[in-house]
């Protein structure tokens, strides 16, 4: 018997001194923020603008997020799980998230011939894209099947007289790339103007040429009861700031319960068609869905003809498609697809995408 009293009081001593322990070190210390990844969920939507290509399949970290045909988009987002948290420093977010895409069926064919459409997050490199914790992307695919491998050139440095890396020029006369030397000697203004600069390519260019990834992050506007979100991407693959026939407009032009249009578009391409800047690798850009009233009210919808042109006077419309109205609350993304002067498949035409 005395036994198991001396046992029981053991017992509640070392209860009584754990307790005891507890509440002398309450304070713990500040928490330090989390230093590895952990598994959650971001949306991605693909836009299958490539104008001389087939279906494809989008895999987003090894998951089959869509198959979309060309000229053509999905509806709608696929939540992918990602892996999100801070590299080793505690501060650098982690590229977290691959992106690529194969055909359907068979080979996607051109310059990547049996190979996959991949994102470069850099020029020289294959990283992954960096995507945040519920945020919402639209991966869109551009450019031809075969747009040529950027080309680094050369020209004579007029300090040192050897040779340096330059700009390459993208001469839309013949298709070819050619150095700052070789514009400089074309033989006239008029030449000279039919060319567009790539910039410097750079060193160990991990861009095989093909098409590419644009990946567009996608932040819902606030809107009123009669107003959209609407957002336009000039994706024509031989749009240009010059020659000037070769610039791409685009608007909506109110046919019914309106006589309000939309513009769309100012000239410029942006950088990831072959019109326009150094456009090795794939790019990102967070093009705003710009709020536009589409209605009288959310049952008496404004019906618009999306035209594309390539003169800010709407002379020379390339394509139009008429009939299109557009839900309130609703947030579009206007895709200009094709290439000029073709009359075939590959003709400039639009995709309208419709995210939530």
């Amino acid at each position: 018997m005395n036994y198991y009293k001396k046992l029981s009081f053991f017992a509640l001593a070392t209860i009584s001194l754990f307790v005891t322990s507890c509440d002398e070190n309450d304070d713990i210390g500040t928490p330090s923020p989390a230093t590895t990844s952990s598994s959650t969920k971001t949306n991605f939507m693909f836009i299958n603008a490539i104008p001389d290509g087939s279906s494809l399949d989008l895999f987003v970290n090894g998951i089959k997020g869509a198959t979309v045909d060309v000229g053509a988009a999905q509806t709608g987002y696929t939540p992918i799980d990602i892996q999100t948290g801070f590299a080793a420093n505690g501060t650098t977010s982690i590229a977290n998230t691959s992106i690529r895409a194969i055909a359907t069926s068979g080979s996607i064919g051109g310059v990547l011939g049996s190979g996959p459409l991949l994102y470069r997050q850099t020029n020289t490199g294959f990283g992954n894209f960096t995507s945040a914790t519920g945020a919402f992307y639209t991966a869109i695919s551009l450019d031809s099947l075969n747009r040529p491998q950027p080309l680094r050139t050369f020209s004579i440095s007029t300090v040192t007289k050897a040779l340096a890396a330059d700009v390459t020029y993208y001469n839309t006369a013949n298709g070819s790339q050619i150095s700052n030397d070789q514009y400089k000697g074309l033989p006239n203004d008029a030449a000279r103007a039919l060319c567009v600069s790539l910039g410097t390519i750079p060193a160990g260019t991990t861009d095989v040429g093909g098409p590419r990834f644009l990946i567009l992050t996608d932040v819902f506007p606030t809107l009123t009861s009669t107003q959209a979100g609407i957002r336009f991407i000039n994706g024509v693959a031989n749009a240009y700031a010059t020659p000037l026939n070769r610039r791409v407009f685009a608007r909506l032009r109110a046919t019914a319960g309106s006589t309000t249009d939309i513009t769309l578009s100012a000239a410029t391409p942006a950088d990831y068609v072959m019109g326009g800047g150094n456009n090795a690798g794939s790019r990102t850009a967070s093009t705003a869905f710009t709020p536009q009233t589409i209605a009288a009210s959310a049952t008496s919808l404004f019906t618009y003809t999306l035209e594309v042109a390539t003169d800010a006077a709407f002379n020379t419309i390339v394509y139009s498609q008429p009939n299109l109205t557009f839900a309130t609350g609703k947030s579009y993304t206007i895709v200009a697809r094709g290439i000029l002067g073709k009359t075939d498949n590959k003709k400039v035409t639009a995709i309208v995408a419709t995210h939530n």
